[in-house]
């Protein structure tokens, strides 16, 4: 029988896990939306079974727990969802914070949209007067196929990556696993290193600097006033802010 980690009330609400579920409560499962049973033993560790056969995954029900409530945050525009990614360095597993972002642009949140003249839906479809601007992609088990990052980026889509299991371990910070924005706007979005790695490799000044240098600030106020970026971008530490500070470069509009 197939155990699953987390399950909802009903369909919409926010998920429970087995530590604060309850026996008596009508739970369902976020992936098939069928009703599941808490069980609770001596033995068995707490967990959430389907009462028949199922063809969900606990991939499955990850997937659909993080797409939910990304959406929901997202749609509610009241809380911050703070990115971070691996460092740039590819030998190098860091975490670095990249920022919090409020998702205040868009005025329709979609999850499991069906994308224009395509095959291809996404799991979180990001809407602004009833067009699609931006994507946001859950991995769990399967990578976005380059085929479908190929029209995105040709369609102009803003989309990105993140890790389901990252989201949720993490309470809710988005690993940036991929994303095109590099594509539709160079230089905007250059992955960043760690702080190890930052002091370790003295061309990093070097690099920032002429990133800085190089994105005119005609791109930066467009950057700011088009529905890919949000108007209340605020920087998390470590950034990358009082390094070029330190070179003299003018930090005060957001350069990514």
């Amino acid at each position: 029988m197939l155990l699953i980690e987390y399950a909802y009330t009903h369909k919409g609400s926010g998920h429970v896990t087995p530590d604060n579920a309850s026996k008596g409560v009508d739970y369902i499962c976020p992936q098939c939306e069928t009703e599941v049973i808490f069980k609770k033993g001596e033995i068995r560790q707490p967990h959430f079974a389907h009462k028949a056969n199922t063809d969900c995954t606990p991939e499955g029900v990850l997937h659909a727990v993080v797409k939910n409530q990304l959406a929901r945050r997202i749609d509610m525009q009241d809380a911050l969802i703070a990115l971070q990614q691996y460092c740039a360095e590819n030998r190098c597993d860091n975490i670095v914070n990249l920022s919090e972002i409020k998702y205040t642009a868009f005025n329709d949140v979609q999850v499991e949209y069906m994308l224009p003249d395509s095959q291809y839906r996404a799991d979180i479809a990001l809407l602004l007067d009833n067009k699609v601007v931006g994507s946001i992609e859950i991995f769990s088990t399967s990578r976005v196929k380059e085929q479908k990052w190929d029209y995105l980026t040709e369609q102009g889509i803003y989309c990105l990556e993140i890790d389901a299991k990252y989201y949720m371990e993490s309470h809710g910070y988005c690993l940036q696993l991929k994303s095109n924005v590099n594509d539709l706007r160079p230089k905007h979005h250059s992955k960043l290193p760690c702080e190890d790695c930052w002091n370790a490799d003295p061309t990093w000044k070097d690099k920032a600097k002429q990133m800085i240098l190089d994105t005119p600030e005609r791109s930066i106020r467009n950057a700011r006033s088009d529905p890919f970026h949000d108007q209340h971008l605020l920087l998390r530490k470590p950034t990358m802010l009082e390094k070029l500070e330190s070179l003299g470069i003018d930090t005060s509009e957001p350069f990514f």
